[in-house]
């Protein structure tokens, strides 16, 4: 049985061959409903298995299954939950933000194509790129070395441009990057600019063992000192780009095996140049106080050997 639905009309500039500026692509459910019976633009609509396993690592079962994402053709439209959306604090922060990155986009990020509010749900509306998570072997898989090495460095200036724009640069950023043949780009933000990253249930398992920051372990179990977020961010960046370009990790075993058994961090030695090396070792150090005392010195450091 068809389920009963009305589209919602988001306006955005028209591409080549489609007509009144007008594309139809928000399907929204009076009531809830399962994917396979959404019919106008299925979220996962010609996605291969593994490309929906991907869309997974990125956005939970439940946005899907209740359409708080939607993919359409072009577009990836998230909406707001009715009681944030309510919240008139967190309207005036969603549209703030949004203007924000409307008015200055980068290569780094997905672009918003539109934003705005319908039936008492705010929503914005992202072009749609393929998806890949950057991480361990999906590092190197899109894009050949010397592309990929110029995607990071843009990546790096991304980064910056967000914390800029007002966002703080949480160690969960690390999980939301993904690749294609275009160059690196984040695929999810917050919906204000002081709000959270969101977090999914499926993110690459063996990735997030290891860029799980000693600080952050030593902080949480054993009353260790609280270290900045760029520092945290400092080590899964090291852990991530040693593993795209030597597809490996730096370490035997991942931190909080070897801190829970009292064990040293056992390196795997791998050779990046005489430049890139030392600064890989640099972010990945157990130590937080050897690695880089900001984000800025980190990224200058690495640009050279990139």
């Amino acid at each position: 049985m068809k389920a009963k639905s009305r589209l919602w009309c988001l306006r955005i500039n028209s591409a080549p061959g489609e007509q009144n500026g007008t594309t139809m692509i928000w399907p929204f459910q009076k009531k809830k409903t399962s994917l396979r019976e959404t019919q106008a633009f299925p979220p996962l609509s010609g996605l291969s298995s593994l490309d929906r396993q991907v869309v997974r690592v990125f956005f939970t079962k439940e946005d899907l299954l209740d359409n708080n994402v939607i993919f359409t053709e072009a577009t990836i439209i998230e909406t707001v939950s009715p009681e944030d959306s309510a919240d008139p604090v967190f309207r005036d922060d969603f549209f703030y933000m949004c203007g924000k990155l409307q008015e200055s986009p980068h290569p780094s990020m997905l672009k918003l194509l539109d934003f705005g509010s319908e039936n008492g749900r705010l929503y914005r509306a992202w072009e749609r790129r393929p998806l890949q998570l950057l991480s361990l072997e999906a590092a190197t898989r899109g894009l050949g070395d010397e592309a990929l090495i110029r995607s990071i460095s843009e990546m790096f200036d991304g980064f910056l441009h967000l914390r800029d724009l007002g966002l703080s640069l949480s160690p969960a950023l690390i999980h939301y990057l993904s690749i294609d043949t275009k160059g690196c780009f984040l695929v999810r933000l917050p919906f204000t600019f002081k709000s959270e990253f969101p977090i999914t249930e499926h993110r690459h398992y063996q990735f997030q063992a290891f860029a799980h920051c000693p600080d952050d372990i030593l902080a949480t179990y054993r009353n260790g000192p609280l270290v900045s977020a760029d520092i945290v961010f400092q080590f899964q960046l090291g852990i991530l780009l040693w593993a795209a370009f030597s597809h490996q990790m730096p370490f035997r075993y991942p931190p909080g095996y070897i801190l829970s058994r009292g064990l040293d961090f056992e390196r795997q030695p791998f050779d990046f140049g005489p430049t890139l090396t030392p600064v890989l070792l640099r972010l990945t150090e157990p130590d937080s106080r050897k690695r880089y005392p900001t984000l800025e010195a980190a990224f200058e450091a690495l640009r050279p050997g990139l």
